[in-house]
């Protein structure tokens, strides 16, 4: 997750004491690029989705009852449902990546739920969404991004979290803390697939100096670590964790935002979405 260049960096420690728990099956890659790295400016945020093949997912645009509508990739028919990646009416977007331990040890700590549906609905900017820290409660991993920087922000046990803002660097996370401060939380051995895409989707941002939308969906479509471990995870049996979605949105300094969508939900063939801000935000519910 570590920037490569010199970056505009503001970074919140908590102390912590380490826990131990068994490693589990790891799920989701993020990365994101901002400013002098995006072609034309602006930020590029992406996450790829990896899953048990054991639900189906959907575009959904949701209007709350107060505060902004967001457009986004929800879960259903699992034990993990709900939004996964969002945008919202005023160009926030927001995507989550889970912290590999046992769900049971997760759900027993003090978490805030809805998380992402709460950060779209109340925030228009990255900015205004950090103002929200008591909300960040329950391990798991955060991207968020504006037309002016990118946010990651790891959430560990009992509200201890990290943030790392950036208006002209490239970000990445898969699934164990990678800041030093929580790598105590950290399970004994770590996910190969964690590691194998961490170093993979490194390897590939390493080698441009600037990024369009179409170089972050040839990323995200990355299959050079084979079924399990490449950036797109096909499986390699029929229960295994596999990537069921890509998220990847552009966010122009001066033009709307582009989002590509691409759902392979189980048993279905894959379906690609090339969408405008317009697109999403024009329709009345």
């Amino acid at each position: 997750m570590v920037p490569r260049r010199p970056l505009s960096c503001l970074v919140i420690i908590a102390s912590l004491t380490g826990l131990v728990w068994p490693a589990r099956g790891s799920a989701c890659t993020l990365f994101a690029a901002a400013g002098e790295q995006v072609k034309g400016g602006g930020v590029l945020i992406a996450k790829n989705r990896d899953w048990r093949p054991d639900h189906l997912q959907s575009l959904r645009l949701v209007s709350p009852g107060a505060g902004h509508r967001y457009y986004g990739l929800f879960a259903t028919g699992n034990n993990e449902p709900g939004l996964k990646a969002g945008i919202n009416d005023q160009g926030l977007v927001a995507v989550s990546a889970t912290f590999s331990i046992p769900k049971a040890l997760r759900t027993a700590m003090p978490r805030t739920t809805h998380l992402l549906s709460k950060l779209l609905s109340c925030c228009a900017t990255v900015d205004e969404a950090l103002q929200h820290a008591a909300w960040f409660q329950g391990p798991r991993f955060m991207f968020l991004a504006d037309r002016e920087k990118v946010a990651s922000i790891e959430i560990g046990p009992d509200g201890r979290y990290q943030v790392v803002i950036t208006d002209r660097a490239v970000l990445y996370h898969t699934n164990p803390y990678v800041t030093p401060p929580l790598q105590a939380y950290n399970p004994a051995r770590i996910s190969p697939s964690s590691l194998e895409r961490y170093r993979r989707v490194e390897e590939l941002l390493g080698q441009r100096t600037q990024f369009s939308l179409e170089d972050f969906v040839r990323i995200s479509e990355d299959r050079a670590g084979g079924p399990d471990n490449s950036l797109w995870r096909d499986g390699s049996t029929p229960t295994a964790s596999r990537t069921l979605a890509a998220w990847i949105v552009y966010l122009s300094p001066v033009g709307e935002p582009q989002l590509y969508v691409k759902i392979a939900n189980p048993g279905q063939a894959p379906t690609l979405h090339r969408l405008s801000f317009a697109d999403v935000f024009s329709r009345i519910d």
